[in-house]
């Protein structure tokens, strides 16, 4: 215990002197992060050169435990992930400095990975199962890049990234401790004790920031130490403990991808809407939000501890436990994009797209495969009544083919006219009230309730012109096409 002792004071006073000489260092070279009154939330010039501070009291305490206590020295464990970190440390400080594009990063942020997980630390084990070498670096690459991406997009209020690394720090020690994994504590001391002394000086209001060079390099300290600790975790828990351990931030990692990839917008773009920003939209400040987060970190943190407990079902009440609050910690967040893939999923909407598209795939087979005009009329009218139409005309070529309606079209009804090249056309009535069509037919309806919502004047009472230019719009667009 001494050692421990004496790396975590070691680290603690070297974070605590580091810090602010580096937040000079940085505001006389004018390497700061300047407020933009959208999507950042501090109001003046911040030094981000808080990964510096960490480097170099993380790296000074590990070597003056090696001096002191060569013998119990984890060397082992240490050289492959030193020589990893000291990558992704470089990556980050280069951002931070001269700026880099997302996929820059995410290649020296791979090669990282790759070189530490063909060096020995990779995941060996999940689920009780013994991995194939290939396989478990494959999944040791994609868990650094989760982790290590993790901490830098919750990096976005004073003290967050730093506050719920701690947690994380405490419960990866917690368990090193309690499974007699020593050398894990002996490198998880120092960056717990770095984070405390950072802390004071990042937290609310922040008087130096991470940057990503610091959140990067503890994202990956972080996923390297869960891996040696999930080694120590036979059976069930294995990397679910980790995983539980860093929820806040994977979670918002997970949640950022899935509402970009729904929104159809970069997944490595910045914006506005993590969960920290929806508690700050929510009417939270910044240090209650922070706080917040906090506490869910803790609430992580003992359910990840509860694992290891010698009790038969505790894997999975803590998963259940763990997935409930997820859920509902997520519908309080009130994400746009997921409200509506539920609705749409719930509602049957989606079943429905699905059966137009499927509907719509076989129709255009047949008319293909078609070998006369007459069997095409067949297909064609078929369609018409699978779809829904009321009356249809259509003028393709030697084709002239019309379908009356099946009743009297009232006021309810609109029309869709589509000019096709060489004076062809296509006329489509449908009755207001019907729930199905394809979604061209929905992209019309749009346009219908939309002038009628403003009182706009058509041709006809009910009748909208899809021209040339519409036309070509519609097939040049795959999202009004699909």
């Amino acid at each position: 215990m001494i050692p421990l002792l004496l790396a975590g004071i070691a680290s603690l006073s070297l974070s605590l002197i580091a810090t602010p000489l580096i937040r000079a260092l940085f505001n006389r070279l004018n390497l700061v992060d300047e407020p933009d009154k959208a999507r950042k939330v501090h109001t003046r010039p911040v030094p981000r050169g808080g990964g510096l501070a960490l480097a170099i009291s993380y790296g000074g305490s590990l070597a003056l435990l090696y001096v002191f206590f060569p013998t119990g020295y984890p060397a082992r464990m240490l050289m492959p992930m030193l020589a990893a970190a000291g990558m992704v440390f470089l990556i980050g400080l280069m951002d931070d400095i001269a700026g880099l594009s997302p996929w820059t990063k995410l290649i020296g942020q791979f090669l990282a990975a790759t070189l530490v997980s063909t060096l020995g630390v990779r995941i060996a084990f999940l689920g009780g199962v013994y991995l194939h070498p290939w396989l478990g670096i494959a999944l040791t690459v994609l868990w650094l890049l989760a982790c290590m991406n993790a901490i830098n997009l919750i990096d976005g209020l004073d003290g967050l990234a730093a506050g719920v690394a701690f947690f994380a720090c405490c419960t990866i020690l917690a368990g090193a401790l309690m499974s007699g994994n020593w050398a894990l504590a002996m490198v998880v001391v120092p960056l717990t004790g770095c984070l405390i002394g950072f802390w004071g000086y990042n937290f609310f209001p922040a008087s130096i920031f991470l940057g990503d060079s610091g959140s990067l390099l503890i994202g990956f300290l972080l996923g390297a130490f869960s891996i040696s600790w999930s080694g120590q975790l036979a059976g069930f828990p294995g990397m679910l403990a980790p995983t539980i351990a860093l929820a806040v931030p994977l979670v918002d990692l997970v949640l950022t991808v899935g509402r970009r990839y729904v929104r159809r917008q970069a997944i490595f773009g910045a914006d506005r809407r993590h969960i920290h920003h929806r508690l700050l939209d929510g009417g939270l400040a910044p240090k209650s939000a922070a706080m917040r987060l906090y506490a869910m970190c803790g609430i992580s943190a003992v359910l990840s501890i509860a694992l290891g407990l010698p009790y038969r079902y505790a894997g999975g009440i803590v998963l259940a436990v763990a997935c409930l609050i997820a859920w509902i910690g997520i519908r309080e967040l009130h994400y746009d994009e997921f409200d509506v893939a539920v609705r749409t999923i719930s509602s049957g909407f989606f079943r429905l797209i699905l059966q137009e598209q499927i509907c719509m795939l076989d129709f255009e087979t047949k008319l293909h495969a078609a070998q006369s005009i007459e069997e095409r009329r067949l297909i064609i009218e078929n369609m018409c009544g699978r779809l829904g139409f009321q009356l249809v005309e259509l003028r393709l070529g030697e084709m002239y083919f019309v379908k009356p309606p099946d009743a009297m079209l009232m006021g309810g009804a609109w029309s869709v006219h589509i000019t096709l090249p060489r004076s062809d056309y296509l006329l489509i009535d449908r009755m207001a009230s019907r729930g199905q069509g394809v979604m061209l037919v929905q992209f019309v309806d749009v346009l219908r309730r939309d002038a009628f919502q403003k009182q706009l004047v058509l041709e006809t009472p009910r009748r909208m012109s899809c021209t040339r230019q519409l036309q070509d719009q519609l097939q040049n667009d795959p999202e009004l096409t699909a």
